[in-house]
């Protein structure tokens, strides 16, 4: 009788600490799945901020774009501008007498 007792205590301790255990899985379980949709709240969020930022990135970006080019164009217009009056000046030259054309590029020196 008293090994019947020991068997019976025995198998109830075991089922009871396999119950507690299971209760305490079951906890850890709900804390891990609310820590899981926390983190997927998160992570909703920090997308939806980026979203957001990426938004004024672009229009950083058109607005340094749209800089650039007015540079560019400017520089290109300047260029024109240049080649047509280096143009204008040679076309002019060639219509003088040879003799002052070579005055304007090499000038006399003078004599004391």
């Amino acid at each position: 009788m008293g090994s019947t007792t020991i068997l019976i205590l025995a198998v109830l301790g075991i089922f009871l600490s396999l119950k507690l255990k299971h209760q305490v899985d079951a906890s850890t379980a709900t804390e891990v799945q609310e820590r899981g949709e926390y983190l997927h709240r998160e992570m909703t969020r920090l997308l939806q901020e980026i979203e957001g930022s990426s938004g004024i990135m672009e229009t950083l970006l058109y607005c340094a774009w749209q800089q650039q080019r007015l540079l560019w164009v400017t520089a290109a217009a300047l260029a024109l501008v240049l080649l047509a009056m280096g143009c204008w000046l040679l076309k002019g030259r060639k219509h003088q007498e040879p003799s002052q054309l070579f005055i304007l590029f090499w000038p006399p020196r003078r004599h004391l």
